[in-house]
């Protein structure tokens, strides 16, 4: 059984007894295995228990976040139906040569129950929402086996790459075969892209480019609150298209339907857990939820093509040694969970220190792949609006190996001001 999410703690009962919790994770998606915990051809009641308050034991801590904090299931349940053995997940790794046009592809299948080491996995690769729709891997390979996963590396002499003006995209179905049987059928998809940043400068399959968007989050629309509509979504994914978006950033975990569709129409995402606010403490408790959640991100979005970075993090006291401590192990988390992918941690507090200080340490941000900096001049900020400049120089100074990008360049209607009540997020 697949949950979109329950937001935020949720205990899920089947004839009574408990066989999930979630705690303190309002928006990963999860699954429970189902057998054995049903009573087959009888009636059968779940029930699902949940919690939404501002409390303590959740990320994001309390109510430090500025979306709104509608419980309950707030996307779409599923149940997935098949033989033994089974898939729990499908991860694919696909690396794009640029010089030469080729790909090379690793799967790696990952099982909740014991499986016979003589499967064979039929796979079939084919072009997804290309035109021409062709075919470009057809084979029946016995897989490597390695940490408990069924481990395929193939090579592709000929991809056609991701972009974010042509996000050509393919299908990768895989078929698990005990002897002629075929058991389980898993597919995603996934697109060949090099994102790499040298000298401060971005480039997309070789491409300098400079990444421009807007940010969009579930739960604005008051009709539908979390509980958005397929169709919602994807309208105000087609309002970022028609603005130009190729990069977006996200405080929290969104429904697939989100990510397909910038998979599909080359948005760029940088998926971050919802760790949020200086009132977030660095205890154990949000610790082991932060690790947990940053886990099952990972696991659950690793195939969308359009999230490029792991994010761990906003305006998190990112000067003080307990919380730096803990972005730093989130940051070296998400690298080990997944080393394909850059990472990131968004910073409110960059220009509080500079290099020539004798005194400097550097910023938490410094940790990530490259440096995020919410900017607030003239606003939240007691930077005059005129100065800014000079303190985006004198971090960029302090930080010259890092590529320089502002999530938030909030403004502030003057007239608003004192109030502080009114923000645009560009």
């Amino acid at each position: 059984m697949q949950f979109g999410a329950i937001n935020h703690t949720s205990y899920v009962y089947i004839n009574g007894k408990k066989v999930k919790e979630q705690i303190g994770d309002g928006f990963n998606k999860f699954f429970i295995n189902l057998n054995g915990k049903f009573n087959y051809g009888k009636e059968n009641i779940i029930t699902v228990a949940c919690n939404n308050d501002y409390g303590k034991n959740k990320v994001p801590f309390g109510s430090s976040f500025d979306w709104p904090n509608d419980g309950g299931i707030i996307r779409p349940v599923g149940l997935i139906v098949s033989d033994k053995p089974s898939a729990a997940y499908l991860h694919a790794t696909p690396i794009l040569n640029v010089a030469a046009g080729s790909g090379t592809l690793k799967l790696k299948l990952g099982f909740d129950e014991a499986v016979n080491k003589n499967i064979q996995l039929a796979i079939n690769i084919s072009e997804e929402n290309q035109a021409t729709k062709n075919i470009v891997l057809r084979s029946t390979i016995k897989p490597n086996w390695i940490n408990g996963e069924a481990v395929v590396d193939l090579n592709l002499p000929k991809v056609n790459p991701w972009h974010f003006d042509l996000p050509n995209l393919y299908k990768v179905e895989v078929t698990i075969l005990n002897g002629k049987k075929a058991t389980d059928i898993i597919s995603t998809n996934i697109g060949f892209r090099e994102i790499k940043f040298v000298k401060g400068q971005t480039f997309l399959n070789g491409e300098r480019v400079k990444l421009m968007g807007v940010e969009w989050t579930a739960g604005s629309n008051p009709d539908y609150g979390f509980a958005e509509t397929d169709s919602i979504i994807i309208a105000m994914g087609k309002l970022m298209k028609d603005v130009n978006c190729i990069f977006s950033r996200q405080h929290f975990q969104q429904s697939d339907v989100f990510y397909d569709f910038c998979d599909r129409n080359g948005i760029l995402v940088q998926q971050e857990v919802p760790l949020w606010g200086p009132e977030t403490p660095a205890n154990d408790t949000i610790r082991s939820i932060a690790m947990q959640q940053m886990k099952q991100m990972v696991t659950t979005l690793y195939n969308h093509t359009s999230i490029f970075s792991w994010g761990v993090g906003n305006e998190l006291r990112a000067r003080d040694a307990d919380m730096k401590q803990m972005i730093e192990d989130l940051l070296k988390q998400a690298r080990e969970l997944d080393p394909s992918r850059h990472t990131a941690y968004v910073s409110n507090t960059l220009t509080q220190g500079f290099y020539n200080d004798p005194k400097f340490v550097p910023d938490a941000a410094a940790g990530g792949d490259y440096l995020m900096m919410n900017e607030y001049g003239g606003s939240w900020w007691d930077i005059p609006s005129a100065k800014i400049g000079m303190y985006l120089d004198s971090v960029h100074l302090s930080y010259p190996d890092k590529p320089f990008l502002f999530p938030n360049l909030d403004y502030v209607n003057p007239i608003l001001k004192a109030e502080m009540s009114e923000g645009w997020k560009i």
